[in-house]
Parts: structure tokens; sequence; C-alpha cells
């Protein structure tokens, strides 16, 4: 990504549900497990350099985490 890019641009995250399925970060999906309610948080930062870098997070609203964070599938968009 270049600095004309990252300031006069846009750079956009997406979450791929399936191969004909995606929508935009923040994506937020509500879960029950039978006895409490939690929230996760899928979302991306972008950081201009030399290498650029587009970092995924997941974050879970009851502060837990993963062993293996559970697999996804993403696409970055730049537009100029």
């Amino acid at each position: 990504m270049s600095d004309f890019i990252f300031t006069d641009g846009a750079a956009l995250g997406y979450y791929y549900f399936n191969n004909k399925s995606k929508t935009a970060l923040p994506y937020v999906k509500s879960y029950f497990d039978g006895t409490n309610y939690y929230t996760e948080t899928y979302s991306c930062d972008f950081q201009v350099g030399n290498p650029s870098t587009v970092t995924f997070y997941l974050e879970m609203s009851d502060l837990q985490s993963y062993d293996v964070p559970p697999s996804a599938s993403f696409q970055v968009v730049l537009i100029w």
C-alpha cells in the first residue's frame, strides 16, 4: 500500500462467509452457549510502510481466547 492510497484512498477489509457471501469489517456475531451470551468481533487495521501490513483481529466479549483461532477468510480492497 502506498502513502497515497493510505492517505487519499481507501483500504477496506471483508470477512468471507463462503465463496458467494461476504461482509465488511468489523463483523460482529453474538452467541448463546446454553448459559452465557458472548460476542465475537472480527476487525482489521492497516499500517503503511515497507512492507505495509494488514492485521486481523478476533476479539471476544467475555475476554476468552481460542487455543487455535477458527479458520476464517478475508479480502482486502484498496481504492485510489
